[in-house]
């Protein structure tokens, strides 16, 4: 327990090692977040009316014809501080989710989504003060390897042409591996190495709907009530919490030809998580705002090609050194359709600007490639 609460207290100081630390990945990780390629090629606009994008489950009713979907989001970090670079690479597949359709009015789906992703690695070295007055240096690594992951299992209902409802169960489980290791130049003195798994699991309840009282415009609301969270070393609960609770909305217009506009706006309460962090390292509830649209242009064979463009905004759970951490984005996406129609191939890039008051800036590019197929 006491390798777990340090390394939790260097993922807080991890800034005062130059280079080496990050603003998105304090205390239990950085929100990759469920949003589909489309999603977020759009800046999260749709995100409460995108059918893949595990969010409201009333959203589930607009799938079509049964499927399934994968998407890979690998991140390429550049973090500066103290004028040294580190440039990091973080392999992620933040999206993996099917659906069946039962009947006209029932969807039933099913999604694994990214919640936290902890992967992160400082250094620190100095000198280490000997009784005979000489000293020694010392290298000290700390490195957390997880996430937490969000398996739900959801329902969307079509009450008519114009509402629909639905309803969703979600598990929550991850595990991070935390690793301690410090070394001496000098091999008379031994080093030290030690590793911590903690194993999380939680549940939460979601429910949402979708309303369009007119062709060309649809509201998506929903919300998270988040159940009870914990966390197992070796079969021991060590620390407990509540898994998040969240609300958010989308609006969407597309009373113009080719051309879908869409809003979003979303409150996540991430100070439930409290329980599972020592009090120096604080949750924040937090807002995520954006918008995008996606146009239609003409493509090879004379199928569209939707071509998207998106802004977002938002606060990240966990501050540094003190300061809320602050993200923007900036994307561009396009889908290909294939095999007439029953599949699709989705891509996207987002550039991400990350600041908090503190003297480390954090960019990154984020590529996100989706593929749908419905057989």
């Amino acid at each position: 327990m006491r390798a777990f609460l340090v390394v939790l207290a260097l993922a807080g100081a991890a800034l005062s090692a130059a280079a080496q630390g990050t603003l998105s990945t304090q205390g239990y990780g950085y929100p990759a977040g469920p949003l589909s390629s489309r999603a977020l090629g759009m800046g999260g606009g749709i995100a409460e009316l995108d059918p893949l994008t595990p969010l409201n489950p009333a959203s589930l009713t607009s799938w079509g014809r049964s499927g399934f979907y994968a998407q890979y989001g690998p991140e390429f970090r550049s973090v500066e501080a103290g004028g040294t670079t580190d440039n990091s690479t973080i392999i992620r597949f933040p999206l993996i989710a099917g659906a069946v359709t039962v009947g006209d009015q029932w969807t039933i789906g099913f999604s694994f989504s990214d919640v936290l992703d902890r992967t992160w690695g400082t250094e620190v070295s100095g000198w280490y003060p000997l009784v005979s007055g000489d000293s020694v240096h010392y290298t000290q690594n700390f490195k957390s390897a997880g996430s937490l992951t969000n398996v739900r299992a959801a329902a969307g209902y079509r009450l008519s042409n114009s509402l629909r409802i639905g309803f969703g169960l979600s598990f929550l489980t991850g595990q991070n591996t935390l690793a301690i290791v410090e070394t001496f130049a000098d091999s008379d003195y031994a080093g030290f190495a030690q590793v911590t798994v903690v194993n999380l699991s939680g549940t939460a309840v979601t429910a949402g709907l979708e309303w369009s009282p007119i062709p060309t415009f649809a509201v998506g609301l929903s919300g998270q009530l988040g159940g009870p969270l914990r966390g197992r070393r070796n079969d021991t609960l060590v620390v407990s919490a509540r898994a998040p609770s969240r609300a958010g909305t989308s609006l969407l217009f597309a009373g113009i030809s080719g051309v879908v506009i869409a809003a979003d706006a979303e409150w996540t309460q991430w100070s439930a998580m409290n329980g599972l962090e020592q009090s120096t390292i604080v949750a924040q509830d937090t807002w995520d705002y954006g918008a995008g649209a996606e146009i239609k242009v003409a493509g090879m064979g004379g199928a569209d090609l939707p071509v998207r463009l998106g802004y977002r905004w938002r606060q990240l759970p966990f501050p540094a050194g003190g300061q809320t951490v602050t993200e923007s984005n900036y994307s561009f996406g396009f889908g290909i359709p294939v095999a007439t129609g029953r599949g699709r191939f989705d891509f996207g890039i987002v550039r991400a600007i990350r600041s908090a008051n503190v003297p480390v800036q954090e960019k990154a590019w984020i590529v996100n490639v989706g593929i749908l197929v419905r057989p």
